[in-house]
């Protein structure tokens, strides 16, 4: 009879449709094992138990998976994780168990998602799978590596100072404009914050001595301090006043956040700015880190200002072009004018 032992705990081991399956019987006594594994192959032959399918269906693990890191995730990760998930159901359906999944079916699945109406990216698929594999580790315990697609890093999308100050007269003029967008356009350019984080910033979170904003919750659940410019600090103070401590100072009436209330709005102002309209929260965020890096801000206070976690990820909003380059070799051609410069003064000297 194929028995094996891992550890102190027999396993029975089988073959099915060209592939081995182990299943565990649960007990360090062989004679036991050898009970067990002949009323296990009884019903395998009867059709009783498949072993094919055994462990745990992908819909309740998703399930547990979603419920147990609810604490630990930021409610922003939450639903995208349960938007992956979502995919991944409508693939694979509810009942396949996580023992069946393998670098096959995973294969299987980026052919499926690459094939689809959507057309998603490839790092759109990887962060699909990389959930799938967390769900995974989770659930199981075993870790899987992931063979992540190519994915092509273009530089961020950034407003010039020109495409700046239209966009803010966009947003102060023209048909339907909310008096709140002028105010969280400019909170955004000047602190670089993330959309959720803009419109959680509530009273308790300024620090009006010094002159900055605590963000308590990110995406990385890190928290961070940003100094304020003069016209940020002004208008969160400005608003602070007229809302509760614990309401968001973006909010209405009742306290619910101003996230889609604005988000019509800021799209019809980079339209009448002239600006494509694709991701304007994130073309804010990314103008206030490139802006400080054009003005020889160190890399390392953009990531801390940012809330990244590495520096590679703030590497991406530096977009530099060859054109760019010029003043860093310029440098060397500085260090090699003054030192030829004092060779010539040397030589003066000598000679008188």
């Amino acid at each position: 009879m194929p028995l094996w032992k891992f550890g102190k705990v027999w396993h029975y081991r089988t073959q099915r449709n060209g592939r081995r399956f182990s299943v565990s019987l649960k007990t360090n006594d062989k004679a036991e094992a050898e009970r067990r594994a002949a009323k296990m192959l009884r019903e395998i032959e009867s059709g009783e138990f498949d072993v094919t399918q055994r462990g745990i269906p992908l819909a309740s693990a998703a399930k547990r998976f979603l419920e147990q890191m609810k604490p630990r995730w930021h409610p922003e990760t939450c639903r995208y994780h349960a938007l992956h998930i979502k995919h991944l159901l409508d693939f694979f359906g509810p009942n396949l168990t996580l023992e069946a999944f393998n670098r096959r079916t995973t294969a299987d699945y980026i052919k499926h998602r690459k094939a689809s109406i959507t057309r998603p990216s490839n790092a759109t698929i990887n962060k699909e799978i990389g959930t799938l594999y967390q769900m995974l580790h989770q659930m199981t315990g075993r870790r899987h590596s992931i063979e992540k697609l190519p994915v092509d890093r273009k530089p961020q999308r950034h407003l010039s100072s020109q495409e700046e100050a239209d966009l803010l007269k966009a947003c102060r003029n023209g048909h339907r404009v909310s008096p709140d967008l002028y105010d969280a356009v400019v909170v955004c350019l000047d602190t670089g914050l993330r959309r959720g984080e803009l419109f959680r910033i509530t009273p308790w979170h300024l620090d009006i001595e010094n002159k900055q904003l605590t963000v308590p919750i990110s995406k990385t659940h890190r928290f961070r301090v940003i100094p304020l410019t003069p016209r940020a600090f002004s208008i969160l103070v400005n608003r602070a006043k007229t809302r509760r401590a614990d309401k968001p100072v973006f909010s209405h009436e009742d306290g619910t956040p101003h996230v889609e209330y604005l988000r019509m709005p800021l799209e019809r102002a980079y339209k009448r700015a002239g600006l494509p309209s694709a991701r304007p929260w994130y073309t804010l965020r990314h103008t206030f880190a490139n802006k400080l890096l054009r003005k020889g801000a160190p890399i390392y206070e953009v990531r801390l200002l940012m809330g990244h976690t590495t520096v590679t990820t703030t590497e991406i909003y530096a977009n530099l072009q060859p054109q760019n380059l010029h003043g860093t070799i310029g440098l060397i051609a500085e260090e090699e004018s003054e030192k030829s410069g004092a060779v010539v003064e040397k030589r003066l000297k000598l000679v008188k």
